[in-house]
């Protein structure tokens, strides 16, 4: 999901993070100086989260982006990997 205009002083124009099956999974939360959540933040709903408009959403897949790039491929399916192997069923 990406969406704009966050911050104290909406100094921040854009944030991305994933949703997967529900939940938010947001590696840069600790970005923001009112943001009552963890630096790396994976649940179901936060204020942070909720206080943004949505721009745009749209399918964050790095095997369609990356398919002519066969090193960066590489790198994103091995840590694509170990990431599903960490998430739960």
């Amino acid at each position: 999901m990406h969406r704009i205009n966050h911050g104290n002083k909406e100094e921040l124009k854009s944030h991305v993070w994933l949703n997967y099956s529900g939940l938010i999974i947001d590696i840069t939360t600790d970005q923001f100086e009112i943001s009552r959540v963890a630096p790396i933040y994976v649940g179901k709903k936060s204020e942070l989260h909720e206080s943004f408009e949505i721009e745009s959403q749209e399918v964050a897949d790095f095997r369609e982006k990356l398919a002519n790039d066969t090193t960066w491929l590489s790198h994103f399916t091995h840590d694509y990997e170990l990431i599903l192997s960490r998430l739960p069923p």
